[in-house]
């Protein structure tokens, strides 16, 4: 009995894949500015994840590091640029008590190559329900959208300038992902 205990483990580890940064991969979280920058977006980068695909019970995890984050916006001053990055990592994400954000899917709807997920997005400690929209581009290559509501997260969307200038709470989650 033993044995076979083992060998179905092996069997499952063997279709279990890794989710790791390959050459144009991506996460993107893009937040859109309201008011007097109305048409501006925020590109925020993860560079730093990982994770892991289990095509046998069609589950997925992936986790971002949250204190690695790069601001991609070319729209902004450098200046700006850093004080757009600590507070997102200070105030928006807790990067140092919260290290990581973290995807589980609970069930995958698989449509030829495209799919949805339903699952549980962890941000700040706190895990929420959280739907992904994925498809299969190239073998083993995905790619991929979400929507985030800031406000389920209890963060409030950051304003300027006695509101002129505000956030838009729904945020716009794109990557692509090689599992290998």
């Amino acid at each position: 009995m033993r044995i076979l205990g083992l060998v179905c483990v092996g069997w499952l580890s063997l279709q279990a894949a890794e989710i790791k940064p390959q050459a144009g991969d991506y996460v993107r979280l893009e937040v859109a500015k309201t008011g007097l920058l109305r048409g501006k977006v925020h590109v925020f980068e993860f560079p730093e994840y990982g994770g892991s695909l289990n095509e046998a019970r069609d589950a997925f995890e992936v986790r971002l590091a949250s204190g690695k984050i790069v601001v991609k916006d070319d729209w902004v001053k450098p200046a700006d640029l850093k004080k757009i990055l600590e507070f997102t990592l200070k105030d928006m994400l807790a990067a140092k008590e919260h290290p990581e954000i973290v995807y589980r899917s609970t069930e995958v709807v698989k449509n030829g190559k495209e799919a949805t997920a339903k699952g549980n997005l962890m941000i700040r400690g706190m895990a929420r329900p959280a739907l992904v929209k994925l498809k299969e581009v190239g073998e083993g290559v995905y790619e991929g959208t979400s929507e985030v509501d800031m406000r389920e997260f209890k963060l409030k969307p950051p304003s300027a300038m006695l509101g002129t200038i505000g956030t838009e709470p729904l945020m716009k989650l794109k990557f692509r992902l090689s599992v290998r």
